[in-house]
């Protein structure tokens, strides 16, 4: 079957901390607010459970408003199971050349992550959040994780691969003493031969939080639909990033149409927060960023 090479586009982060010019005003975070709550909830723990038929997570994450919240869930092994062979069947999308059918994961994987929707949105009504408030909680939710590299092929071939087609993020990646040991525990890292595409599922991915740009993109678009929340994902140069239909702070923010409406583009694999920036957020993309380059693979 046909593999989808796909990396990080390194310099979209880049710019959002600082290694170039960026399109992204500096937004001040409630520093007293933020240490309060996560003084009560220790931030950013992943705590996985090997139960007899399921795997249960722990989960504590901040949002850009500095709300700390927390989440335990189960998904049965035997989902984990058929959510993997489904992956492991995943097709060229019928609709877009040289994508994966990424709806065949997110509509397999949903009836399996109802239980942790519901969670979401009672959190959501416990803190009385809006539609687009509640967005940014499972966004976040997701942004909180850190990244980890996920490749169709061996680490050696991809390395060959991108230098083939003039690229050396994933030389760069290897490289990074940060990114090693790639098996690092419990995320992080780099994974090879997850094969045919490079992605992991949504239920592969919040059983093990071991993913990348899609991986991600796809996993938030599962949970916002099961919240009757509207987002796209759109792929582009190297990367796959999330749009919403939410106007962002920044009324020059380059846009996408789709289905009649416009949709911001969403960064999903990084969440920064210092005294002069707090997310990537809905909008927060560099001055470079050409939307033209992006087109919409899961509506």
């Amino acid at each position: 079957m046909k593999c989808w090479y796909k990396g990080i586009a390194l310099a979209l982060i880049c710019s959002l901390v600082g290694c170039g010019g960026s399109s992204v005003k500096p937004r001040k975070h409630k520093k007293k607010q933020d240490e309060a709550q996560a003084a009560a909830v220790e931030l950013r723990v992943f705590k996985q459970e090997e139960l007899a038929d399921s795997v249960r997570v722990n989960w504590s994450w901040e949002d850009y408003a500095g709300n700390v919240f927390q989440v335990q869930y189960a998904i049965a092994k035997k989902d984990i199971q058929r959510s993997k062979a489904n992956r492991e069947a995943l097709r060229e999308s019928p609709m877009v050349k040289n994508s994966p059918d990424y709806g065949m994961l997110t509509e397999f994987d949903s009836k399996a992550l109802k239980p942790l929707a519901k969670s979401l949105k009672k959190i959501a009504k416990d803190n009385q959040f809006n539609e687009r408030q509640t967005a940014d909680m499972v966004i976040t939710m997701i942004q909180n994780i850190e990244y980890t590299l996920v490749h169709p092929y061996t680490h050696t071939d991809m390395e060959k691969l991108d230098k083939e087609n003039g690229g050396s993020f994933i030389a760069e990646y290897h490289g990074q003493s940060e990114h090693k040991p790639w098996d690092k525990a419990p995320y992080g890292g780099c994974e090879e031969n997850i094969d045919p595409a490079g992605v992991y599922s949504p239920v592969e991915f919040l059983t093990t939080y071991r993913g990348d740009c899609d991986t991600r993109t796809i996993t938030v678009y599962t949970l916002l639909k099961l919240l009757n929340i509207e987002s796209i994902v759109v792929n582009g140069p190297g990367h796959s990033m999330l749009a919403l239909p939410y106007a962002p702070s920044n009324p020059a923010a380059p846009v996408i149409q789709c289905k009649g409406q416009n949709y911001y583009f969403l960064e999903t694999t990084v969440f920064i927060k210092n005294e002069d920036f707090v997310g990537p957020q809905i909008g927060d993309v560099p001055q470079e960023f050409n939307a033209s380059e992006w087109f919409p693979v899961l509506i």
